[in-house]
């Protein structure tokens, strides 16, 4: 069945209020924290935001995607091309993105995490004002679209890579693969099969330590290469500057 933004934002917040009630109060009985994907209506509904709804049975909280993705959750394309879409019944209007830093999630614990839907684990720079704060990096992922490819592998790559920048332990979870625990180290402690159904248990050390890039981010990096930069193209001038003149 083929749905408009607006029938959707009603179904998540019509349909689904009745199993979140159920699921809280599960957790409300075991004391746990749930974190789940899902799209919260925005306003009329006309927008949805592609979050993530952590629930502990009294609280409910949000982390809305801030990087969204060209043609899949927003149309780069002018108004034009937008009505024409409108006009043949296909899916014209924008998902609206989160604001670029937000409240930290937070488990029933007191544990606070940050949190990252999907590729945007492929921006980490864009994930440092969640440090020191953060003591666990939580990765939800669609990487059905992916199939049988290298693509879920490189995105295991990606997370691992996160977990050793900031020093904090990633639980990654996707709903055909790859979902894995990764230590503060960025190597796997544990892993689930592709395009199977699993379960995954482990204790996690949650960590409150400063690295280095996340402290500072991209910026040392770009001063060493435009040192670099600067200077090479010195040592090139003054090689010009001394080489001896062609004579004709």
């Amino acid at each position: 069945m083929l749905c408009s933004r607006r029938q959707i934002a009603i179904l998540v917040s019509n349909q689904v209020e009745s199993y979140l009630e159920l699921l809280e109060g599960d957790i409300r009985q075991r004391r746990q924290t749930l974190a789940l994907g899902i799209l919260e209506p925005h306003g009329n509904g006309e927008q949805v935001y592609n979050s993530v709804l952590m629930l502990d049975g009294d609280n409910r909280q949000t982390y809305r995607k801030r990087h969204l993705v060209p043609f899949g959750e927003y149309f780069p394309v002018p108004d034009l091309v937008r009505e024409w879409l409108r006009l043949l019944a296909l899916p014209n209007t924008d998902m609206r993105a989160g604001d670029a830093v937000q409240p930290l999630l937070t488990t029933a614990g007191g544990l606070p995490v940050a949190a990252a839907i999907c590729y945007e684990d492929a921006y980490g720079a864009e994930q440092l004002y969640a440090f020191p704060d953060a003591a666990v990096i939580v990765n939800v992922s669609n990487d059905a679209w992916f199939g049988n490819s290298i693509a879920p592998h490189q995105h295991l790559q990606v997370a691992r890579m996160r977990a050793l920048e900031v020093g904090r332990p990633v639980i990654r979870a996707t709903n055909n693969g790859i979902s894995a625990f990764i230590d503060y180290r960025g190597g796997i402690v544990d892993i689930a099969p592709q395009f199977e159904l699993a379960v995954l248990t482990r204790l996690v050390q949650p960590r409150r330590d400063q690295t280095p890039y996340a402290a500072g981010g991209n910026l040392p990096l770009l001063v060493i290469l435009a040192a670099i930069l600067t200077l090479s193209l010195t040592v090139r001038g003054r090689a010009l500057k001394e080489s001896p003149k062609s004579v004709n």
